[in-house]
């Protein structure tokens, strides 16, 4: 086997009797032209032997590869034998498993990129493993749009079926959306109404084992559902419950009786989430049939009045988180027949509070505005100061229908100093979000719209730069206000450059990366409606904190409506927000735009 020289090649372009000319326009003389043929013929022989000689190296190489390969295989089948996965007894093999379960929702999904359904998917005996673990196949999403072909229907119900099957003796946690995130058109190979009624009937085969329940349906399914309850039966371990209405056209009465039938059969009832009944008359929701004495935790999506918001909590001594609106009229308001509802054990109080103003408020003067506001803030401090919550840590309080910014802050009657969890969506003035955040000396977490800014004309911005020093540590500042806040989250709805901002990306930045190095922040998340222009070297700053662990978040919208049926589609999350500004962020939105 010959072998390729490693001596110097003379083909040196430098050395060409041609060098001045080569790359240049230059047009050879005939005579230089038989001169420049015979140049070329000893490097083109020496081309024509270099390729011969890679063409035999490499042939020589393929071979070797080719024989690696084999003996690589050979080796890899015969390891696989004493690979120590396979010494992993069954049973252990089935924990871990259940530690590959999706963690950000309570709920199995029916996505092959998702276990248990990947796990079926590994091998033979992965398969046999992952199926026999009732663990696995204990709780299931089901996204069942209107638009699925009959076909289709029929092939995710069998499914649904044998997911749960699969369960065995184990409690069941099911969540069933039919259709939210669609829009309700009939297509031509949309799926007969007794799909959805096959559907409901395979669900409701497993109600003595059901422990957790989602709802998610329009008017008529939702009367197939309660229909398609065999007679006498009942939820008897069923320990949550949420109820969401498709907003489908329904009546009142219709469905009082329905939410009534249905409540009435679930005895072990703690957690109850339902949305909104709305209707032509007034609903009292503690008429209900439930066992509101035993309710832990209690969301109920709709605008309640204050006597049935009390009415309510009165009868659930025993709550422990409550997330509810309330509307209040300036109007006719008397609070002196209103109860008191006393709470021992809430520590979780989401309020989203409505005011309604007399007629005519838009042609008042400022004092009479001015008046009108008093009353809105003393008639709210009659109400909440009625709800009694000694251990309190956390309180996510909402404002709609302020006629100003209010100088007030109207949740001084709850217990502030021992709060660990606070969210604001109310229109202050900076000095009153300032006194605001001196009352919880224990925060340790802020949930912050600044609301101010909804006035056009006042132009002002609840959020300072002089307030946001305030809470930065320094030479100046050794004590600054809530020495103990690890968390933020800031929403600015301000929508257009017409509106003002009273704070600078300056000193936000700096209150970030201060407070993150001197390990007084953990994680801030920024929502702006209206895009964000962050200086170069506040960018880098932020980013820099970013790589040193701060967990951060910089967003604006993004629209991009997008329809899908996807096996994560329709599914409720178990932190679902009250925040109206939140949801307005999200709301016909897919997904949010990072700016840092």
């Amino acid at each position: 086997m010959s072998s390729v020289s490693s001596s110097p090649l003379p083909w040196n372009i430098a050395a060409s009797p041609f060098v001045s000319v080569l790359g240049t326009n230059y047009v050879p003389f005939s005579a230089e032209i038989a001169q420049l043929k015979a140049v070329l013929i000893e490097p083109q022989q020496e081309l024509l032997r270099l390729e011969s000689e890679i063409t035999r190296v490499q042939a020589v190489l393929d071979t070797l590869l080719s024989e690696r390969s084999r003996v690589e295989a050979y080796i890899d089948a015969h390891q696989a034998l004493i690979s120590p996965i396979r010494q992993i007894p069954n049973e252990t093999l089935a924990e871990i498993f259940k530690w590959c379960l999706p963690s950000d929702t309570i709920y199995g999904l029916r996505s092959l990129q998702h276990a248990p359904l990947l796990l079926t998917m590994v091998c033979r005996d992965w398969r046999r493993v992952a199926i026999e673990t009732p663990r696995l196949w204990s709780s299931l999403h089901i996204y069942f749009p209107p638009h699925l072909s009959q076909d289709a229907a029929s092939q995710r119900i069998a499914g649904i079926n044998s997911w749960l099957q699969r369960s065995g003796s184990l409690p069941v946690f099911i969540s069933l959306d039919g259709g939210s995130a669609v829009r309700r058109l009939r297509l031509d190979n949309q799926q007969e109404s007794g799909s959805m009624e096959s559907l409901l009937k395979t669900v409701l085969y497993f109600r003595d084992r059901m422990q957790n329940l989602n709802l998610v349906l329009n008017r008529t399914d939702q009367m197939t559902f309660h229909e398609s309850l065999p007679s006498g039966s009942s939820f008897p371990y069923l320990v949550s419950l949420v109820l969401k209405d498709l907003r489908s056209p329904m009546i009142v009465d219709e469905r009082v009786q329905y939410h009534t039938a249905l409540l009435a059969k679930m005895p072990m009832l703690r957690s109850l989430d339902i949305e909104t009944l709305k209707g032509r008359e007034h609903i009292s929701y503690h008429t209900l049939s439930c066992r509101w004495d035993m309710l832990t935790d209690l969301a109920i999506r709709d605008i309640l009045t204050p006597s049935d918001l009390l009415g309510v909590l009165a009868g659930c001594s025993m709550l422990k988180t409550f997330k509810a609106g309330v509307t209040i009229s300036v109007q006719n308001f008397d609070h002196s027949a209103l109860p008191t509802a006393i709470l021992a054990d809430l520590a979780v109080l989401h309020l989203r509070i409505s005011t309604v103003s007399v007629p005519g408020i838009s042609s008042m003067e400022r004092e009479e505005v001015e008046h009108q506001q008093v009353n809105h803030l003393a008639h709210i401090s009659a109400v909440v100061s009625r709800i009694v919550c000694p251990s309190l840590k956390s309180l996510h309080f909402c404002l709609f229908g302020a006629l100003m910014v209010s100088s007030q802050v109207p949740i001084l009657n709850f217990p502030l100093h021992n709060l660990e969890s606070l969210g604001l969506d109310i229109p202050l003035t900076p000095e009153a979000f300032a006194e605001c955040l001196s009352l919880v000396p224990n925060l340790t977490s802020l949930d912050f719209v600044d609301a101010g800014n909804i006035f056009r004309r006042q132009g002002t911005s609840t959020l300072e730069d002089s307030y946001l020093t305030s809470l930065i540590p320094s030479a100046s500042n050794p004590l600054p206000l809530c020495p103990h806040l690890r968390h933020l989250r800031m929403i600015d709805p301000t929508p257009n450059s017409g509106w003002s901002r009273r704070w600078s990306t300056q000193v936000l930045t700096e209150f970030i990366v201060v407070r993150h190095k001197a390990r007084m922040l953990d994680s801030c998340e920024l929502i702006f409606f209206k895009p964000v222009s962050f200086a170069d070297e506040e960018v880098r700053s932020l980013r820099k904190a970013k790589e040193d662990g701060l967990e951060l978040h910089a967003q604006t919208r993004k629209n991009d409506v997008q329809y899908t049926d996807g096996p994560m589609t329709g599914l409720v999350s178990a932190a679902t927000s009250m925040n109206w500004a939140l949801t307005l962020f999200n709301m016909h939105l897919n997904g949010t735009e990072t700016i840092i």
